[in-house]
């Protein structure tokens, strides 16, 4: 299943449903907290801890400097290709 986020809470409720083979992307407001999470220690211990951001959201919130290297960023069109890819999707907001 892929979990569209939209906001902090939306993340906290979407990780009680996270299973093994789902994506979390994070857009609007929820790439703030996202990146938060990437860089925190807790996130750098868990490497089945795996975010996805969506550039255009990133970058219109000025955060493109913040975004750690081992994060994965997309553009509406590989947004595309992954909705394609799972069968399923839910947006949390």
């Amino acid at each position: 299943m892929l979990h569209i986020v939209k906001n902090k809470p939306a993340l906290e409720q979407a990780r009680l449903f996270f299973l093994s083979g789902d994506a979390i992307l994070l857009i609007e407001d929820a790439v703030y907290i996202g990146i938060e999470q990437i860089n925190s220690q807790e996130a750098k211990k868990d490497p089945e801890d795996h975010y996805l951001y969506l550039k255009e959201d990133i970058k219109a919130r000025g955060l493109s400097n913040l975004v750690n290297i081992g994060a994965q960023s997309i553009d509406y069109n590989e947004f595309v290709a992954l909705t394609e890819k799972h069968e399923q999707s839910l947006t949390w907001e």
